[in-house]
């Protein structure tokens, strides 16, 4: 009935087929339902993210009461300068024996690690002096300002770790 170019009806095929009415639709210059719609669906993606984040946080009473039987850390904030012996001693001083698995990504092309490493502590009961001895503290060597902070790894177990990163 209303084929026009490319598919669409004319105005004048709009406006008879509308009775004689104004085809266009009165658009409201309010736009606080669509500001609401937004701003919704931006508290949505932070209520998602902040549950995503949350997932990944020590809670040291669940540990400690057997609750949370996850082993596998997150290092993040590790100054670019520290190399995998320099990580291990600063980690050797305190918790040796209480890991099985380390691993320090390395950028090949800058000649350094890239801020964060995993561990995987051989219990969980573990976690909690690990978590003492790095949690919110300064690294000591290289005049760093960075602060170390640990969450849980998204990949848990010495296992699962071995078979995704000999995969990279």
């Amino acid at each position: 009935m209303f084929t026009h170019l490319s598919g669409f009806p004319s105005l004048q095929q709009m406006f008879h087929a509308t009775n004689g009415r104004s085809p266009m639709v009165r658009v409201s210059t309010s736009y606080d339902a669509t500001n609401e719609r937004i701003r919704s669906r931006r508290h949505d993606g932070n209520s998602a993210q902040s549950e995503n984040k949350k997932q990944f946080e020590l809670d040291l009473d669940r540990i400690a009461k057997g609750e949370d039987s996850r082993t596998t850390l997150m290092i993040k904030n590790i100054p670019n300068k520290y190399n995998c012996k320099l990580l291990l001693a600063v980690i050797d001083e305190n918790h040796r024996g209480t890991y099985d698995f380390i691993y320090l990504p390395i950028d090949f092309k800058n000649k350094c690690n890239v801020g964060y490493a995993f561990i995987n502590m051989t219990d969980p009961q573990h976690i909690i002096p690990f978590y003492k001895t790095f949690n919110g503290k300064k690294w000591e060597k290289f005049n760093s300002e960075k602060v170390a902070s640990l969450a849980y790894g998204r990949i848990q177990g010495r296992n699962a770790l071995i078979a995704h990163f000999s995969e990279l």
